[in-house]
């Protein structure tokens, strides 16, 4: 009996085909750019409530109340502290790219007045356009006292302290006939 022997072929299967050098790199950098491109397309996010004009326009004055208001607009961001009757729609749109502070693309008030009665007076809007810029001051509240670091107050409390009483010398206890405090 003979047995034959196969020989190996030269030629290589279609799973174990020999790719050519470098493909994988600039596959591999055009998904890293595209992962990039898009982390920077930015995020919008709106914050609050900011009406449609159409349905602001729907409210009459004198002629809805505030129910009606409510229903159409939903219940308001705040309402003014001293009086009840002043209702504020407050909302922003802001688009944030990367981790750039977010740049404010709209920006909206819309105060709601009704009188005593209840019936809607007045709606005024207000926009980014009506906004003022507010400096803050950087004085500080001076208090009464000593200031003193953290070492210098661990340093000053050692040895004030009565282990046989319990309290503090100077501190609040009534005196005993040798006049010490307890």
């Amino acid at each position: 009996m003979s047995t034959v022997t196969r020989q190996p072929t030269s030629r290589p299967r279609s799973s174990q085909r020999a790719r050519p050098r470098g493909y994988a790199a600039p596959r591999l950098a055009s998904l890293a750019l595209a992962l990039l491109l898009a982390a920077c397309g930015g995020i919008v996010e709106q914050r609050g409530t900011i009406p449609e004009k159409e349905t602001i326009s729907e409210l009459r004055p004198g002629l809805h109340r505030r129910e009606d208001v409510a229903a159409a607009l939903g219940s308001p961001s705040t309402v003014a502290t001293f009086d009840p009757n002043i209702w504020y729609y407050i909302g922003t749109t802001s688009k944030r790219v990367a981790f750039f502070n977010p740049d404010v693309q709209e920006q909206q008030v819309l105060i709601v007045r009704f009188d005593d009665q209840g019936t809607l007076d007045s709606i005024r809007r207000l926009d980014k356009t009506d906004g003022r810029e507010i400096t803050m001051v950087s004085r500080t509240t001076p208090t009464a006292g000593q200031s003193i670091t953290f070492l210098q107050q661990v340093l000053g409390n050692i040895g004030r302290f009565d282990p046989d009483s319990g309290k503090t010398p100077g501190g609040t206890g009534s005196p005993t006939p040798s006049g010490r405090r307890n």
